[in-house]
């Protein structure tokens, strides 16, 4: 991919190809912008089309050298990329040393280091503290890019010494076409999934090539249950968490028989790293399944608020089941739908936390229940 796949971002895209057009490269970017829009994206471009080892003129990778299918294959060693470790809130000290330490050494392939510090909001102090010392004294050829939602959540200090590149959210249209062209997606599953997405082509793309549906009709089920009272929100809470515990249960089975392949392939290899890393990753699809169920519980909530104001299913993201709306804002009030949705959003960022799905479904299932009761 080339800086043309880069879809909706004409500011950055210009901005970033006028460096590389002057060779005059900044050590720090600072990438603001909605999550799923394409930061990360950006920055692997860019990093590609540094260490692109083509000859003549042009700017933007070749795609076909050496250094540029590393990048395609995520194999480059100049290319690191760091984020939150799993299940933690926070990006603490150990990663920025490891971060400090490979910024340290020189290139292995003789052009530049370019690493990434995905979410960096989320920094601990400490390590904030560590990684503005090397944004003060930055290592020849190297460039380190942060991503952000937003620069609030960043110590002045840091985004001083950075150059900041903002993010837009991606077209509805274009994420529509996206999900024709490329993935396949019928017309219409496209069309909701566009309006499901707000803006990010990357959630898109995640939950039509995935279990999004599922999700929908996994929280919408629960939520009408709990609506007509045909079973207690201690009940569901427990089947939902059953049902996750399956995923998780498939989810390392796929993993087992991963490693299982990869060391039948590679006997004469070490493979107790790669088993972590394919661990490590299965885990991670565990985690955004659970945060996409969350997620789908905070949309029926917010489109259950819009639709009370509105009665029209024009705004709202589930625009295919008005109906189910309808009757939620026949037996809810406003103002305690709006607290509901304060509710699933609050418990969708408690996952964080490490607290168990089951406590915090029955949180929200037992306040939806009380609402009911006395609207």
């Amino acid at each position: 991919m080339s800086f043309e796949g880069l879809l909706d971002q004409d500011h950055a895209k210009k901005f970033l190809m006028g460096y590389l057009r002057t060779g005059r490269i900044p050590n720090a970017f600072l990438f603001c912008g909605p999550k799923g829009v394409g930061k990360k994206t950006a920055a692997r471009l860019l990093a590609k089309a540094l260490n692109c080892q083509k000859e003549g003129e042009g700017i933007d990778s070749c795609g076909q050298c050496p250094s540029c299918v590393a990048m395609d294959r995520d194999r480059h060693p100049d290319w690191r990329c760091f984020a939150p470790e799993r299940g933690s809130l926070t990006l603490g000290i150990d990663q920025i040393r490891t971060l400090k330490s490979a910024v340290s050494l020189k290139s292995s392939w003789g052009g530049y280091k370019v690493v990434v510090v995905l979410e960096a909001e989320r920094m601990t102090q400490e390590a904030a503290n560590a990684l503005l010392k090397t944004l003060e004294e930055p290592p020849h050829k190297t460039v380190i890019i942060l991503t952000a939602s937003a620069r609030d959540g960043l110590e002045r200090t840091i985004v001083s010494r950075c150059q900041h590149v903002g993010f837009e959210l991606v077209k509805h249209e274009t994420i529509r076409s996206v999900l024709i062209h490329q993935c396949h997606v019928p017309e219409d599953k496209a069309e909701l999934w566009a309006y499901l997405s707000c803006g990010s082509l990357g959630r898109a793309l995640e939950e039509a090539g995935g279990q999004g549906f599922q999700l929908r009709a996994v929280s919408l089920d629960c939520l009408m249950k709990v609506l007509i009272g045909e079973e207690s929100p201690v009940f569901l809470a427990e089947s939902v968490a059953s049902l996750a515990s399956q995923i998780q249960d498939e989810l390392k089975q796929e993993s087992g028989e991963e490693v299982k392949r990869i060391k039948e392939i590679h006997k004469e290899v070490e493979t107790g790293t790669i088993q972590e890393w394919i661990e490590a990753r299965y885990q991670a699809k565990y985690r955004q399944w659970l945060e996409r169920l969350m997620d789908s519980f905070v949309t029926w909530f917010r489109d259950a608020v819009i639709y009370s104001y509105s009665g029209g299913e024009s705004l709202l993201m589930n625009r295919d089941h008005g109906e189910e709306l309808s009757r939620i804002c026949d037996r809810v009030n406003r103002e305690d739908l709006i607290q509901l949705c304060e509710t699933a959003i609050l418990m969708r960022e408690r996952l964080g936390a490490n607290v168990q799905l089951r406590f915090l479904l029955e949180r929200i299932f037992l306040d939806m229940s009380r609402s009911v009761h006395h609207a």
